[in-house]
């Protein structure tokens, strides 16, 4: 197989949206500064909740800024945050929001170039227009992120680079990249279902010690006890999580708003099941190239998770490597009424806010047409066919 693209070239359209991207969060975050609206509240949920941690506190005991701004992250990611509590949170707040910025950037050309060096879904060339039609796509989702300073483009980052050392078939990188991916956010487990059933059973077994080292980590500074209440007060915290956290968006709200089925919470399980079984379909009934079958079902799970948990909108997100592989679809094997599912995804997914909308921006949120959208992009996708034989040479790591 011929590459289109090696892994440190990066074309003229390319530098072209990385300085549009940096203009963008440039402009935002000044006019969100000018205006006295550079809040980052998540961030500052981080920042003194580790803070109040070295002092020798408990940080899941009470909330941090907001009323909803308690810590829910587990204890070993108080290290993670620690370098930032460092220095003073003005100069930590502009380190994060370079942090995400940088993550954006990456993650929207890393996508890219897999998808043309591992043309899963056909060895039509992603035009660089696209890059502009997958940022609107997901710029009121980025906004919103850079506006509260939340960790989503971390966890997108993360995705990137595990997903790019999978192809490679580099194990250890996998590990360390998904590892600090799931410690970060624990719903993220969903995106490392298609490396059991493809038996990458090395890269499972190496995040499994990551995972123990992550658990007994707090130990060496806190000693083991107080490692364990750490851990059982995050499990506190999370479960309180429901009581003051909604979300219109995921599949069992949705269920109930606009059916009033009592027991919603059984659909987002089922769709779950689905998604497995159309998985295991692919691995054993079409036969499909280990490739395809890790960069398509990673993209899908990663874009299921907010439909599957209760969650903020910003964590759509997520659903942007599934967007790009849409749109090699499209280009490769799409009919006109995949092009009218895409439409119909983008208008419900991508333009829900207020300056827009005005007060149907409140009718968009109530019914949950967000997260709408993103099965009508996930739904789309399934739909449109792909090869049933494996990727002549996409097997190679290199």
């Amino acid at each position: 197989m011929e590459y289109t693209k090696s892994w440190s070239r990066i074309t003229r359209s390319e530098w072209i949206f990385t300085l549009f991207l940096v203009a963008f969060c440039t402009l935002f975050a000044f006019v969100e500064w000018n205006n006295g609206r550079l809040w980052t509240s998540d961030f500052q949920v981080y920042y003194e909740a580790t803070r109040d941690f070295f002092a020798g506190n408990n940080p899941y005991q009470h909330n941090y800024g907001l009323d909803t701004g308690f810590f829910k992250y587990t204890p070993f990611t108080l290290y993670l945050f620690a370098p930032q509590t460092a220095v003073s949170f003005g100069v930590g707040q502009c380190i994060h929001l370079i942090l995400l910025a940088f993550s954006l950037i990456y993650s929207f050309l890393n996508i890219r170039t897999l998808l043309e060096r591992f043309p899963v879904m056909g060895s039509r060339k992603i035009p660089s227009g696209m890059l502009y039609l997958a940022f609107a796509c997901v710029a009121i989702h980025i906004t919103r992120e850079l506006h509260l300073g939340n960790v989503n483009l971390l966890l997108l980052l993360f995705f990137n680079l595990g997903l790019k050392a999978v192809l490679q078939k580099k194990n250890l990188p996998v590990a360390i990249w998904w590892s600090l991916m799931v410690v970060l956010k624990p719903i993220m487990i969903f995106v490392l279902l298609p490396l059991v059933f493809t038996k990458q059973w090395k890269s499972i077994a190496l995040m499994a010690g990551f995972g123990i080292l992550f658990f007994l980590f707090p130990a060496i500074h806190v000693g083991f006890k107080a490692n364990w209440t750490l851990w059982q007060d995050w499990f506190k915290a999370i479960s309180a999580h429901g009581e003051y956290l909604t979300s219109n968006n995921s599949i069992a709200t949705l269920v109930k708003i606009h059916t009033g089925f009592s027991a919603a919470w059984i659909t987002p399980l089922i769709c779950l099941l689905t998604l497995i079984l159309l998985l295991i379909n692919d691995v054993f009934r079409f036969k499909k190239s280990e490739t395809e079958v890790l960069f398509v079902w990673t993209a899908i799970f990663s874009a299921f998770i907010p439909n599957f948990f209760t969650t903020d909108t910003e964590h759509f997100l997520l659903s942007l490597p599934l967007i790009w592989l849409l749109f090699a679809a499209l280009l490769n094997h799409g009919k006109w009424f995949h092009w009218i599912g895409f439409g119909l995804g983008m208008l419900l997914f991508s333009f829900n806010s207020p300056e827009l909308l005005g007060d149907f921006s409140d009718f968009v949120s109530d019914n949950g047409l967000l997260g709408i959208g993103n099965c009508v992009f996930i739904i789309t996708f399934l739909t449109i066919p792909r090869n049933r034989q494996p990727v002549i040479g996409s097997e190679t790591g290199i």
